[in-house]
Parts: C-alpha cells; sequence; structure tokens
C-alpha cells in the first residue's frame, strides 16, 4: 500500500514539468489583449497553446499588474482531459469534478462540470483570496 502511494506521489509530483513566473507584469507577454479590468484587477486573453496544453482560450490574471493566475479553458472535451492526464497521470471522466493539487508555489484546480472545462494554475500565496480579489462591482 506504501509503495503504491509513493508512485502516485511521484507521478503526481513530476507530471508536469515547468515553472510559471509568478509576479510578472503583463509587459513581459507577447500577444496578449486586454479583455476586463475591474479596479486593481487586469484579464488578458490569449489564443494559443501554453507550455505543452493545448485550450483554446488562455486568461492572464493580473493583480496589482502582478500575474497571480493562469486560466485555460477548453471547448473540445477530448484535449481537456488530455491535459488533465498530463497534470493527474490519468484520465478522469464523470459528470461533475473539481480537483485541487499544489506542487511549488502553484496550486492547480481542474474544473469539469457539463458546461466548464478549465485548468487553472494559481500563485500559492494568492489562492485564499482569488475569490475576493475577482469579485467586481
Amino acid at each position: 500500500m506504501r509503495f503504491i502511494f509513493v508512485v502516485l506521489f511521484l507521478i503526481a509530483y513530476f507530471s508536469y514539468g515547468f515553472e510559471i513566473k509568478w509576479r510578472s507584469t503583463p509587459d513581459q507577454y507577447q500577444g496578449i489583449k486586454l479583455k476586463l479590468q475591474c479596479g486593481d484587477l487586469k484579464v488578458y486573453e490569449k489564443k494559443d497553446s501554453f507550455n505543452g496544453f493545448s485550450p483554446d482560450t488562455i486568461y492572464y490574471y493580473f493583480y496589482l499588474d502582478r500575474l497571480y493566475k493562469i486560466s485555460l479553458k477548453y471547448k473540445s472535451f477530448y484535449r481537456f482531459v488530455q491535459d488533465q492526464k498530463k497534470i493527474t497521470g490519468k484520465e478522469r471522466f464523470s459528470a461533475v469534478d473539481i480537483l485541487t493539487y499544489q506542487k511549488n508555489d502553484t496550486v492547480i484546480k481542474i474544473i469539469h462540470t457539463p458546461f466548464k472545462n478549465v485548468i487553472q494554475f494559481i500563485y500559492r500565496l494568492y489562492y485564499p483570496r482569488v475569490d475576493l480579489i475577482e469579485k467586481c462591482n
């Protein structure tokens, strides 16, 4: 039993091999367009791949001009499942699923509902306050 846990942990730990430069500024990213601005929150959009992932749209979230969240949105369920497998090491099929993983300074949140397929990478220090930051009046 202990061996299985260690193997699963190692798969999850080494399943994605890149680091996100948290707290970087918007001018360090090429091809992003401002989608939304609400107070100190700015959301930029880009239609491209992201470090080996293949979403339809990438959203970069900046608070006080510092990157704290990257959201990958999918229209294709197949591509979503393939990218989810890169993170978790297995394909998961269920009607509704919300998974959360943490690696170093990154919290990875995988959200699957019948209407939404999203993978979010969130800077660990901002994770507890994401809902508060993104609440626009």
